[in-house]
């Protein structure tokens, strides 16, 4: 089966939602209070971190609309992951 290509656009989003995402379960699991026998590990790659906020960043600029926080939830998110 050959691999569809995505619009740069869609790469975004996807990058958005998995991020986001990602700061949920992490609110669930901090939620549990250490309680986490019976909760998989995961273990999350980011690659290009640096790129990856820019690309959000502008992403987030472009297409918040109104009454959306001014600051992405996805870089906040991968801002709390990486630092």
């Amino acid at each position: 089966m050959a691999a569809t290509r995505r619009s740069p656009r869609s790469a975004h989003i996807c990058r958005y939602d998995a991020l986001v995402d990602l700061g949920s379960e992490l609110e669930r699991r901090i939620a549990l209070d250490g309680d986490l026998d019976g909760v998989p590990r995961s273990m999350v790659v980011i690659d290009r971190a640096d790129a990856t906020l820019r690309h959000l960043a502008r992403y987030w600029a472009t297409f918040r609309q109104e009454g959306d926080p001014k600051w992405s939830p996805a870089i906040a998110v991968l801002e709390a992951v990486l630092y």
